[in-house]
C-alpha cells in the first residue's frame, strides 16, 4: 500500500511529487504524481524538465471544488498540468503541517528560491509552528 498504515490517522498525506527517478511503481519518465496516503500515485502526467532551468510551480486546492491543481511553467513559457478531485476532509486530520523534501540520485541537485502559502480560511484558533 505504499508504506502507510491505513489502520491510524498518524500517516496520513497528501502529496505531490515531481520525480525524476523510475521505481518500480512509477510510472515511465519524468512524472508529476499525486499520492494520498501512498508513495503510489493515484495520478501521473509525464513532463520534461530542462536540466539547469528555472519552474514555477503552482499548486491550487480549490475546496468548492474539491480539486488539487499544479502547474509547471517552464522557462520556454511551455505549461504542464496536473489535477485531481480529493476531499481533503475526509482524506488529513484537522490539523496539518505542509512539508518540502527533495532527494537525488547522484547529480542533480533542487533548490527553492521562494514559496508562500495563502489560505482564506477564516479560523477561531490560531497555532503558530516553533520551526
Amino acid at each position: 500500500n505504499g508504506v502507510v498504515d491505513s489502520e491510524t490517522s498518524i500517516n496520513r498525506f497528501v502529496g505531490l511529487e515531481f520525480d525524476l527517478y523510475r521505481n518500480s511503481w512509477d510510472p515511465e519518465g519524468r512524472h508529476i504524481g499525486i499520492d494520498i496516503n501512498s508513495i503510489i500515485s493515484t495520478k501521473t502526467v509525464t513532463y520534461n524538465l530542462v536540466s539547469g532551468s528555472l519552474t514555477k510551480v503552482i499548486i491550487i486546492y480549490d475546496s468548492p471544488s474539491s480539486t488539487l491543481s499544479a502547474a509547471i511553467i517552464y522557462e520556454n513559457g511551455k505549461i504542464s498540468t496536473i489535477s485531481q478531485v480529493i476531499d481533503l476532509k475526509t482524506v488529513l486530520p484537522n490539523t496539518v503541517q505542509i512539508g518540502l523534501s527533495a532527494a537525488t540520485l547522484t547529480g542533480e541537485s533542487y533548490s527553492i528560491h521562494s514559496w508562500s502559502f495563502v489560505s482564506d480560511l477564516e479560523t477561531t484558533a490560531s497555532y503558530v509552528s516553533n520551526i
